[in-house]
């Protein structure tokens, strides 16, 4: 017979809420990747007169649910 190890986690037991203070816009890019963040940045910077706004945000900052709103 084998028995398996659970556990249980609240959202006190997480990270506690992160408020990025950004502004809205029309996309909003997300990415665990420092360098996927820092190439879409350059990419939009070189063309940003025609595109529509971005945001980027870390979601490692994301972690807690109430972050996200």
């Amino acid at each position: 017979m084998h028995i398996l190890t659970t556990t249980s986690a609240s959202l006190d037991d997480l990270a506690g809420p992160v408020d990025l203070r950004q502004t809205p816009a029309d996309i909003v890019a997300l990415s665990f990747t420092d360098s996927d963040l820092a190439g879409l940045a350059a990419a939009w910077r070189a063309d940003a007169g025609r595109l529509p706004s971005m945001r980027l945000a870390a979601l490692r900052d994301l972690r807690h649910p109430m972050s996200v709103d």
